[in-house]
């Protein structure tokens, strides 16, 4: 294979740790393969397959990697079947650490039990959300016991009310942050610090985010001004000076540093009214300039709330202090008791994984033992890594000097599971780091690539995504398309009086281009040969597919278009199987307040909403945080509870004894749940 010179610099780096930026299309599996391949069989210093930590996203993707490196190196002996060093890798790779980041940790954490108080049999927690809740219930429980009133009184003025449903929301929104975190004592103890002495550590902190959040809004509205100022339309430029008078009155606020010594500026400004926008008469249309007002106008009254926030910031961190003082230590509290009551049952959760093995690596005696069997670190999808990760990686290497790491800013997507893309983005800039682009992209034909360029040009800047889209990011064509002027990306804004209305006409739009298209005999190519397109060769995108469907469906069958399209509703979204998933979920944790609230309206239990009510007091006056609580103690003198608890006691029993699909054939053929779901069916 031809390899392209930023390619081959990829695959070939030795010398220390890389970090490789790989843009979409741009070969990045395949140099991966090869740099593996290349490492393992090196003629003079061949890396032992078995000494190899290759890390990706998906346990398939792992699986498809070792099949192509196995292909690679099977081919490789039978080009020298006398070469019994091949051999040898080959029978090793079956042992090649290829796996994602959860099944490496959980295999340490195996191998070094005894190091971490484990018994080496033990399980992954799949009730952890349950044992979270009794934690959470035990930590508090101790809290009211042993706290000071004034620290109780304190918790309720900010979380208090009926229950402490508030108060435990957060302290479970806390906890699950912390387990993003590489050292969560410490970094809570940092940011403590901050909210306990602002006068010192608050300034540089209002100066990055006046930086980031408030200069490019004062900025944009600059623009805005100026379009105004620069308009040839009648009235426009008046209403751009009295908007630059008002902003230019927020910009020396803002750009004083340190910021707002009083408060007589601010709350001068806050007196101003926005300017009026002229209206539109039989001579004066207000069309042009009303968009730029709308946005001048949400831009004045967002930078003037940040304006509030940054004046009263001091005083509002030593109000809060005291506060995240408690929430600080619950939340330590409710981890101690988490990890005992785990560690008591032999289980460890997902987030425990992760978390165990850099505290096992964190012993330097350990992390040599284990980095002393690991020639090089390979991670794939490095995007989506987070500091945690990172850390495992470091401390694994020998130094940080046999770590490689591929992936693409742009294409972090799991920033709600815990990624964080800003390691990547720091490491880009790394001085240690041998920094590598790949941004040749070999699918895409050149509109597509300069169309792409365009957009993230205009959106990807450092203030908003972390990281400019400059010379190092942009996409550049690698193969050859023939194209021309027919093939460039179109911009269509379609109107309609209703947003359905729109639809159908873009609906509509789309069915007669593509149409249109296909008669003219568009020219497409397909695996270098041109031919007309045809149907197929079309694809409809949309953000939310359940909305919006049917219209497309419709418009291309008038079209007599031939199309496939995903059924609107999946097979989960059927209501006896939504039904039946959240009886499991209840069946597994009864805590699930939402299915088990589910459950109990529909036939045969038909709870009504005052009894429902009932359940949540559990036929007192009491108020439960948990509607399975307050069930259980209902159903001490409800019979209709006491039945229902009845049920799910034994289909919890049978659950555990019986594998799913027994327990779902259960609930079909036995439970007066679905019985009545089918009479009810039939008499419709």
């Amino acid at each position: 294979m031809n390899w392209t010179p930023e390619q081959e610099k990829a695959i070939a780096h030795s010398g220390g740790a890389a970090v490789v930026s790989a843009a979409a299309g741009s070969g990045k599996t395949a140099v991966l393969v090869e740099r593996i391949v290349r490492l393992l069989t090196d003629a003079e210093n061949p890396v032992p397959a078995d000494r190899l930590v290759v890390v990706t996203f998906t346990e398939k993707a792992a699986g498809e990697l070792k099949t192509r490196l196995n292909t690679a190196l099977s081919a490789a002996v039978e080009r020298d079947p006398a070469n019994e060093a091949l051999k040898a890798q080959l029978v090793r790779l079956e042992d090649a650490s290829i796996s994602t980041i959860s099944a490496f940790c959980l295999s340490l954490l195996r191998r070094y039990s005894a190091l971490l108080s484990l018994a080496p049999d033990f399980t992954v927690a799949d009730d952890a959300e349950l044992e979270l809740s009794l934690a959470l219930d035990a930590a508090l429980e101790e809290f009211y016991k042993t706290a000071e009133e004034a620290e109780k009184s304190l918790l309720y003025d900010w979380y208090g009310g009926e229950n402490d449903a508030l108060l435990c929301e957060v302290l479970r929104a806390l906890y699950e942050f912390s387990r993003n975190l590489p050292d969560a004592a410490a970094s809570f103890s940092k940011w403590l610090s901050v909210y306990e002495d602002p006068a010192e550590k608050l300034p540089p902190l209002k100066k990055l985010f006046a930086e980031r959040e408030v200069m490019p809004s004062l900025a944009l509205a600059e623009e805005r001004i100026s379009s105004l100022l620069g308009s040839a339309q009648e009235k426009a430029p008046k209403l751009g000076k009295e908007w630059q008078a008002l902003f230019g009155g927020l910009s020396e606020i803002y750009e004083a540093y340190p910021f707002f010594t009083g408060e007589a500026g601010l709350t001068a400004l806050s007196g101003e009214k926005a300017p009026v926008l002229p209206r539109s008469t039989k001579e004066y249309d207000n069309a042009a300039a009303k968009e730029a007002h709308a946005e001048l106008k949400a831009l004045w009254e967002k930078l003037l709330e940040a304006a509030g926030l940054l004046n009263r910031a001091e005083e509002d961190c030593l109000e809060c202090a005291p506060v995240l003082r408690l929430l600080i230590g619950l939340t330590e509290r409710l981890e101690e008791e988490f990890t005992q009551r785990k560690r008591q049952k032999n289980k460890v959760d997902f987030s425990d994984i992760e978390l165990t093995a850099l505290k096992l690596l964190r012993d330097e005696k350990t992390a040599r033992e284990i980095s002393a069997g690991i020639s090089a670190v390979i991670v794939d999808e490095f995007q989506d890594s987070n500091e945690i990760q990172y850390e495992i990686f470091r401390r694994l290497s020998d130094g940080g000097r046999n770590l490689y790491f591929v992936g693409d800013v742009k294409q972090s997507i799991y920033r709600f599971r815990g990624a964080d893309p800003r390691v990547f983005i720091r490491l880009l800039g790394d001085d240690s780091f041998t920094k590598i682009c790949l941004n040749r992209n070999f699918r895409s034909a050149a509109p597509v690539i300069e169309s792409v360029n365009a957009i993230f040009e205009g959106t990807m800047t450092r203030e908003v995504g972390g990281i400019d889209y400059g010379e190092d990011s942009r996409l550049i064509q690698g193969a050859a398309y023939e194209t021309d002027g027919r093939y460039a990306t179109e911009l269509i804004r379609v109107y309609g009086e209703t947003v359905g209305q729109a639809r159908e006409r873009e609906a509509a739009y789309l069915a007669d281009r593509i149409t249109e298209m296909i008669e003219s005999g568009f020219p497409v190519t397909e695996k270098g040969v041109r031919r007309p397109c045809r149907a197929g060769d079309f694809a409809i995108l949309m953000g939310r597919y359940a909305a919006s469907a049917s219209i497309y469906k419709n418009a291309l069958s008038r079209a007599g278009l031939p199309f496939e399209a995903k059924e609107e509703a999946s097979y989960t979204e059927f209501t006896e199987i939504r039904l039946m998933l959240s009886l499991l979920r209840v069946i597994d944790n009864p805590y699930r307040n939402r299915d088990l609230a589910a459950i109990l309206t529909l036939p045969p239990y038909s709870f009504t909403a005052d009894e429902l009510a009932a359940v949540k007091l559990g036929g007192g006056t009491e108020r439960f945080q948990s509607l399975y609580a307050g069930l259980r103690r209902y159903g001490e003198t409800n019979e209709k509870a006491k039945l229902f608890l009845e049920e799910l006691d034994g289909l919890r029993t049978f659950s555990a004894e019986h594998p799913i699909e027994r327990l779902v054939r259960k609930i079909y053929d036995e439970c007066g749940f679905y019985t009545s779901r089918r009479r009810a069916r039939r008499k419709s």
